[in-house]
């Protein structure tokens, strides 16, 4: 079994609960409403417009906690997945190393995991989307995707990031291989996996093939050395 180093993603546990505080607030507040508004028009029945004013903040109340409410599940669809992919990790050998939750300084955002091994340093990037995944020749699309997501580019963008910081620190270049999973059974993918703009995609089944079959040319040394510097960075975010 892999080590694992690093804590659960704060940004995405205090995004569901907050969210999810504030849907039930509201839904307490539209159920309060509702009542009451039901009481006022059956003992008011002739006052037109205060029953379209009930109708109106009935739906009103409910479009607001409705769309908290869906916030608070998609950052916790983001915690399973990420929660999922790393059990996943951690069955990969006793040689290898996990990193939770990374933030490289300067940088925004975090990467998801990062894996240190013989067969070298990988940044994965998890997405808990599902359904059809295509490709238009420069981004992923599909109907759970935003327009304006760019997960190819992200993912690069982290292995970059990373890699930036390993050379100022240990002053050596060190190729990180930027990675794309998709933690859903649920997945379809219009185009063949494996390398797309410079980025590994895959699905949660491939992934520690994909790791554990790469070229092994990591020194003993040199693991401990880039294993030194992603614990500092856990340890002084």
């Amino acid at each position: 079994m892999a080590k694992i180093y690093g804590q659960k993603n704060e940004y995405l546990i205090r995004g569901d609960k907050k969210n999810l505080i504030i849907a039930r607030i509201f839904t307490v507040i539209f159920i309060i409403f509702y009542v009451c508004g039901v009481i006022f028009l059956l003992n008011y029945k002739r006052h037109a417009s205060s029953y379209w004013i009930a109708i109106f903040a009935f739906f009103l109340f409910w479009f607001v906690a409705d769309k908290f409410l869906n916030k608070s599940n998609h950052f916790y669809h983001g915690r399973m997945a990420e929660s999922f992919i790393l059990h996943k990790l951690s069955q990969l050998p006793i040689e290898y190393s996990i990193y939770y939750n990374i933030k490289v300084p300067t940088k925004q955002g975090n990467i998801d995991c990062v894996v240190l091994g013989p067969t070298g340093i990988f940044t994965i990037e998890v997405k808990g989307n599902s359904g059809v995944i295509g490709f238009d020749g420069t981004k992923l699309k599909g109907e759970k995707i935003p327009p304006e997501k760019d997960f190819l580019k992200q993912a690069l963008f982290e292995a970059l990031s990373l890699h930036d910081y390993i050379k100022t620190e240990l002053n050596r270049d060190f190729f990180v291989k930027p990675v794309l999973v998709f933690s859903s059974y649920n997945i379809e993918f219009k185009f063949s996996t494996g390398l797309i703009n410079k980025v590994f995609v895959t699905n949660q089944r491939d992934l520690l093939k994909f790791i554990t079959e790469q070229e092994r040319f990591l020194s003993t040394d040199i693991i401990f050395s880039l294993e030194n510097v992603l614990i500092d960075l856990i340890n002084n975010k």
